[in-house]
């Protein structure tokens, strides 16, 4: 719904873009403004992720480089290298090649795991924690703690893995 949106947005800019140029009369700043609503057509574009809307008008708008300032040429050429960087993402998700681990939520986690399975194993390999429960023998605590201690060391293996 929220793509739609922006979908919409960026058709109504375009449209303003095209009507803009077919002016006879061309207005004071007629290229920046042109550039303006191409950027922002190309942007509303991006955000309600059709990527080859956006890439066409992006590259119109950078006929109309040579006459805005130099903050609109980096926000043009760092839209346009997002591009590219979506496209490739997008492109490793459907070839399987995406990295398992890409954002720091998922490696913040991993870390919080292996530090929570690291105190389990300490506090079931220690006997003056646990204290004696009906039932279980120091054994069964000790092998708790060795898995506990295993899994920590999984997810640091894991993390450190993905985290190159």
């Amino acid at each position: 719904m929220r793509e739609d949106k922006y979908i919409k947005r960026a058709k109504d800019l375009e449209l303003s873009a095209s009507a803009l140029k077919k002016i006879s009369s061309k207005p004071e700043n007629y290229e920046e403004k042109l550039f303006g609503k191409l950027f922002s057509a190309g942007r509303n574009y991006e955000l309600g992720q059709d990527l080859r809307h956006a890439e066409a008008l992006y590259r119109e708008a950078g006929r109309y480089i040579s006459y805005v300032g130099e903050n609109s040429k980096k926000a043009l050429s760092k839209r346009i290298r997002g591009l590219g960087q979506q496209r490739e993402n997008i492109h490793n998700v459907l070839s399987g090649n995406a990295p398992l681990f890409q954002n720091r939520f998922k490696k913040s986690f991993l870390v919080t795991l292996s530090i929570a399975s690291f105190l389990s194993a300490l506090f079931f390999l220690s006997v003056n924690f646990t204290g004696a429960v009906v039932g279980s023998t120091q054994y069964d605590f000790s092998i708790l703690g060795i898995l506990f201690f295993v899994l920590g060391l999984v997810f640091i293996f894991v993390y450190a893995r993905h985290n190159r």
